[in-house]
């Protein structure tokens, strides 16, 4: 239950940047123990899941709203750097942001 809070503050801002420290404070659990709770909650440990459900977040947004900026976007999901946004977004979708936007049928959406 404590370790579905830090899920729930993740998830509920994602243009935030929280360090594990932050988050461990949230559940009241020593950082290690928040780490390895949330790893075995959700499978993947929290600073994957972050880019993970942010990566997903911006996915969704790029389809569902395509006048918006891609570097509108990029800030909505915590980049300043665009660049980085869609390095990192490549890097989990497999395609850049534009490409996704292009083609999100091909994808499994749109």
């Amino acid at each position: 239950e404590r370790v579905k809070a830090v899920h729930d503050i993740i998830t509920a801002h994602p243009d935030r940047n929280y360090t594990i420290d932050e988050l461990a404070a949230v559940c009241g659990l020593p950082s290690a123990t928040m780490r390895k709770c949330f790893k075995g909650m959700y499978g993947s440990p929290v600073y994957q899941f972050i880019k993970n459900y942010r990566m997903q977040y911006a996915a969704d947004l790029l389809l569902s709203d395509r006048s918006r900026l891609i570097a509108d976007i990029a800030q909505s999901v915590g980049y300043d750097n665009a660049s980085k946004f869609s390095a990192a977004f490549r890097t989990v979708m497999g395609v850049t942001p534009q490409d996704y936007r292009k083609g999100g049928d091909r994808f499994g959406k749109g």
